[in-house]
């Protein structure tokens, strides 16, 4: 069985609109911000070993969770990353930024610090480690990126043990019949 977990709430409000400097400077700061804590016992899962994304909310998060398992990080599993779309000279809402930002990764706008197709790779070498433990595994990672893990997981074989869930402390388990 594969258990994955996305990270707890990150304790950021983004404003309502940026410049494209200040988009990307927010973007850094949500990576770089603690997580709330106040739901973040809520999941019963046990696990000995516990993979996380090299992004201080995944670490936090699995630190919460999971106190007495062994952590591995990597990179592999962060979040799909984003950056303002266009340098503009006038501030705009911050959806626009990620709307925009996240058509242009679908697209493979080389703006974008990672295409889908890069992701995807991503995914696929997420999936291999994960299916290598030979026993439960358990991922604390990211919304976006977890989706596109699940629907390669999907392919792999695995289903959804659970309606998945890709909101904060969301879990998906997934198992291969």
């Amino acid at each position: 069985m594969i258990t994955i977990i996305r990270h707890a709430k990150v304790n950021y409000c983004y404003a309502k609109y940026y410049f494209h400097h200040e988009f990307n400077k927010a973007c850094l700061e949500y990576n770089n911000s603690h997580i709330l804590q106040d739901k973040a016992s809520l999941c019963n899962i046990n696990a000995n070993k516990v993979y996380v994304s090299s992004l201080k909310r995944t670490r936090d998060t699995a630190k919460l969770l999971f106190p007495d398992a062994e952590h591995i990080e990597y990179n592999l599993f962060d979040e799909v990353p984003i950056k303002a779309f266009a340098a503009l000279p006038f501030p705009i809402p911050t959806a626009l930024w990620f709307i925009v930002g996240r058509l242009q990764w679908m697209l493979g706008f080389q703006r974008q610090p990672e295409s889908i197709r890069q992701t995807i790779s991503r995914a696929m070498q997420a999936a291999d480690i994960l299916e290598s433990e030979k026993e439960q595994v358990s991922l604390v990672c990211h919304g976006l990126f977890m989706r596109v893990l699940v629907h390669e997981l999907k392919k792999r074989g695995y289903h959804p043990d659970n309606v998945a869930s890709y909101r904060n402390l969301g879990i998906v388990q997934l198992y291969k019949r």
